[in-house]
């Protein structure tokens, strides 16, 4: 090592010293917390330790609900689980595009039907299989509910791609609508509605061979 270099890592390491201390904090899939210092290397107790949730606990939840049509609403995950509006608008029928979703126990009485789906907000997500096989049983969904003159709710997590998306799909394939009008529809009911760049492509792409 050349004096320069033995120099100038003399001073780094000299200002490390009297760098403050600081701790590293782990937030894991599960929620568990985790504390380190020592950059990392050594873990503080087991009592620093605990249960969260891991994601972004939304404080402030969107109770907005947009009407498609007459009989279908989309919105995001909070709607569902408020029973009041549930029963305001008679609605009897959950189509939930979010892995997992339960609804509230005070809430599943008045549901007829409820579906969920994986179906995801990745902009490749929709030209795969998987996607695919979740639209098709989302249409069947929708048009039986509309069958028995029942009111439906389409949701996903914030409202504003994956619920749209699906909504707009059931127009475009079921209503004959072309993709502006579907577009224009959808956003009136839900002013942020903003699907992904693939979800859109896709949506056009649909439009075309359903209106040839």
């Amino acid at each position: 090592m050349d004096p320069d270099s033995s120099s100038l890592l003399s001073q780094l390491q000299g200002k490390l010293k009297k760098l403050q201390p600081t701790q590293t904090k782990l937030t894991r899939a599960d929620g568990q917390v985790s504390y380190f210092q020592n950059q990392g290397l050594e873990k503080l107790d087991t009592a620093s330790e605990r249960s969260t949730f891991g994601f972004v606990v939304d404080t402030k939840p969107d109770l907005t609900c947009g009407k498609v049509l007459p009989w279908l609403f989309v919105s995001s995950q909070d709607v569902p689980q408020d029973l009041r509006i549930v029963q305001e608008l008679e609605i009897t029928h959950i189509l939930s595009l979010l892995p997992g979703f339960q609804l509230y126990p005070l809430v599943k009485p008045f549901i007829k039907e409820h579906l969920v789906l994986e179906f995801y907000d990745e902009e490749n997500f929709i030209t795969s299989a998987d996607s695919e096989e979740a639209v098709s049983k989302a249409m069947r969904f929708i048009q039986n509910a509309k069958a028995s003159d029942s009111k439906i709710l389409i949701h996903c997590n914030a409202g504003l791609s994956r619920a749209p998306t699906i909504a707009m799909i059931y127009l475009i394939r079921a209503e004959k609508y072309n993709f502006e009008d579907a577009w224009e529809k959808v956003k009136s009911a839900r002013v942020h509605a903003q699907p992904n760049a693939g979800f859109l492509k896709y949506l056009r792409s649909t439009s075309v061979q359903c209106n040839q």
